[in-house]
């Protein structure tokens, strides 16, 4: 047992050594102090190694805050966790693991140490020296008079537009509603934390904001852990609570936009705008500001993955999808994917779900499909790319059974089928990011095959994308009935708005997959079957159901998304059925039955959607380019001429066509050389 206040004690290969109760039933240890997770778990807190060693004390803001009942203290720094900014952390010494020592971040194989490693005699632990931060310095840093100007205004900025404080942009509802996912225990906690904080401890004004500034401070730079052993609420204590900090307070922004995932989005929430209205700009603003400020602390945390993943999203919601803003947030969010390692979990066999594991992948893949996304509609590089990546699929859980106990996971996953779909539950979140980070897979191939010039080039691309065709059918029609619907089913379906929302959109990017395939088996001299413009057709004429269906779609965080899904998916089919009316290609009637008149009928129906879309939406000058556009397509094929007589109806005007930077969109590129 190591003396009060020392160093935690390392082994001869440089680990953290593990507490007597673990290292006795050989399980992994988190080192907590004063005593690990696991003994705490298990009641045998007293006799754990570290039991008689100093312990972060109880901040005194929150002595008086409520507290649930079995509190995860916060562990001490060590050797390897960034105490401070200019304290860097030890690289670990374990190659091969996913997820190394906490504030070093994931070391893959091609790194210098498994040379060292393979050679024995503890150079590992000689070249990585232990780094003992000074408390002294850490303890200065913490106050808010010393942090760097720009950051001092962050804090009190965002601390200003909390309930009941000077700027205050949202109100907390407090209710009784059963957690759903991690994120409403979370947020629960988080501002009962603060009602207390503000109502019994912290002084008025400034001075109580500069106290719980320095509180937020010192817990951010505390390591946070994800275990497999921890369960839901033991991972949420690390942020919530005493434990509360800067990620906890962004966490509060994207909830309250209800950026989460696409079924969360849309569920009940506790937290509500003032005056009802959202206001997404202060949303994104003070996100951005926890998160650089966590930053400053912190190297990187699953939880803070989540944050900057989140923002990319609010950020397209707020500049559009195009805007460098999203662009970088997204480039931020994949870069910690990578830094912790989250793209390369390998789990043993046979793999033993638990919530941090689950979790893990989720995440994964949320940003792997946002990345997909991003790449449709601007044609940048893939930032993340299935190639580097071998994490599976998380399982088709319900999140209300992965928060819950144990024996409520174990239940939960006796209804999974081999495939890992869930057989009893319906509809869920993971049933969709399953869903869609398979078709992403997909799309990934496609995006390979058009970036890479070299591929693009090569006579092996005409077998490859009709194989990738063949197995994005296969992939779709593998999915479970929850999440397939047909054309055909809309008119009747009696499903709740959100089932329905979402299984629409499900079949759209599979849709846009077959279109992707098609438009490059074209552009490598495949002779044109019709297929393209079936499938063009498809997207256009189902896009169109939110539209003449909008009435079922009343949710305001469901409308919201119209302006990009009417981009991604029905633009650029509306631009292949323009350029049929202007050069028909497959004799009056399509070998489908698709004919000119269908064509018309949808394209007019597009263009009533397109002005339904007020114009500071983002995005807005593509949407008026395609309306204009479409509108001029139909009146020289209805009426013969434009709307000027005297206009040649090849010269569209001072028109540019619609700049959707990626070529495999831009189906409007015949719109300068028309004739």
């Amino acid at each position: 047992m190591q003396a009060s206040g020392a160093h935690p004690t390392r082994r001869r290969n440089g680990r953290l050594a593990a507490c007597t109760n673990c290292h006795a039933r050989k399980v992994a240890c988190d080192h907590g102090r004063p005593s690990c997770l696991r003994c705490r778990r298990r009641n045998e807190a007293s006799s754990c190694a570290y039991a008689d060693a100093d312990a972060n004390p109880t901040p005194s803001l929150l002595r008086s805050t409520p507290r649930s009942s079995r509190p995860l203290r916060p562990r001490a720094p060590d050797a390897s966790s960034p105490a401070s900014r200019g304290a860097r952390a030890t690289p670990p010494t374990d190659i091969g693991l996913i997820r190394a020592a906490p504030g070093t971040g994931y070391i893959g194989s091609l790194s210098y140490k498994p040379s060292f490693e393979e050679a024995g005699g503890g150079l590992v632990s000689t070249i990585s020296p232990s780094v003992t931060p000074d408390a002294a310095a850490q303890n200065r840093s913490f106050s808010l008079d010393k942090l760097p100007a720009p950051l001092r205004e962050s804090c009190l900025y965002v601390l200003r537009c909390l309930p009941g404080q000077a700027n205050e942009a949202f109100i907390f509802v407090d209710n009784d509603t059963p957690p759903t996912c991690w994120a409403n225990l979370a947020v629960d906690s988080i501002m009962r934390t603060l009602q207390g904080m503000f109502r019994d401890t912290l002084p008025q004004g400034d001075v109580g904001l500069g106290a719980l500034v320095e509180l937020l401070n010192r817990n951010s730079a505390q390591p946070m852990c994800d275990d497999d052993n921890l369960s839901a609420e033991e991972w949420v204590q690390q942020f919530t609570g005493q434990n509360i900090r800067w990620e906890s307070i962004g966490l509060l922004w994207p909830h309250l936009a209800r950026v989460s995932d696409i079924v969360d989005s849309m569920r009940n929430c506790q937290l509500e705008w003032i005056g009802g209205t959202p206001t997404y700009s202060i949303a994104l603003v003070c996100l951005e500001y926890c998160i650089n400020i966590s930053r400053h602390f912190s190297e990187g945390s699953m939880l803070l993955l989540d944050l900057c993943r989140r923002r990319s999203t609010l950020a397209s919601i707020v500049d559009g999808d195009a805007a460098f803003a999203g662009y970088e947030s997204h480039g931020v969010a994949s870069s910690m994917l990578f830094y912790l390692g989250l793209h390369d979990q390998q789990d043993s066999t046979p793999y033993s779900p638990s919530f941090s594991s689950e979790t893990r992948r989720r995440m994964f893949c949320q940003t792997f499909v946002s990345d997909k996304l991003s790449i449709a509609f601007t044609g940048r590089p893939a930032l993340i790319t299935g190639r580097y990546c071998s994490t599976p699929l998380p399982l088709d859980l319900r999140d209300q059974d992965l928060i819950g106990d144990e024996a409520t996971l174990a239940r939960a996953i006796q209804d999974l089928d081999p495939q890992g779909w869930n057989t009893k539950s319906g509809l869920q979140p993971a049933t969709t990011i399953r869903a869609r980070y398979m078709m992403a897979s997909i799309r990934d191939e496609l995006m390979e095959l058009y970036l890479t010039k070299s591929a693009y080039r090569s006579p092996e691309s005409i077998t490859n994308l009709l194989a990738i065709r063949d197995r994005a059918n296969d992939v779709f029609l593998g999915f479970p009935d929850t999440i397939v619907i047909h054309p055909e089913q809309i008119e009747s379906d009696q499903s709740d708005p959100i089932s329905l929302y979402i299984r629409i959109l499900v079949r759209l990017e599979h849709l846009q997959n077959l279109f992707f395939v098609e438009r490059l088996l074209v552009l490598h001299g495949q002779p044109d079957s019709g297929h393209l413009l079936a499938v063009s057709f498809e997207m256009v004429s189902l896009t169109l159901k939110f539209w003449t269906h909008k009435d079922r779609f009343p949710d305001i965080n469901m409308r919201r998304n119209f302006g990009w899904v009417v981009l991604l998916y029905a633009a650029p089919g509306a631009g292949i059925l323009c350029q049929e009316l202007r050069r028909p290609s497959l004799g009056h009637f399509h070998p489908k039955q698709l004919s000119r008149s269908n064509i018309v009928q949808q394209l007019s129906l597009l263009i009533g959607f397109f002005s339904w879309f007020p114009s500071d939406v983002p995005n807005w000058e593509l949407v008026k380019s395609c309306r204009i556009i479409i509108e001029r397509v139909l009146d020289l094929e209805l009426n013969g001429d434009l709307h000027d007589a005297e206009m040649d109806p090849g010269d569209w005007g001072v028109l540019d066509q619609p700049d959707f930077n990626f070529d495999l969109l831009d189906t409007f590129d015949w719109v300068r050389t028309d004739v």
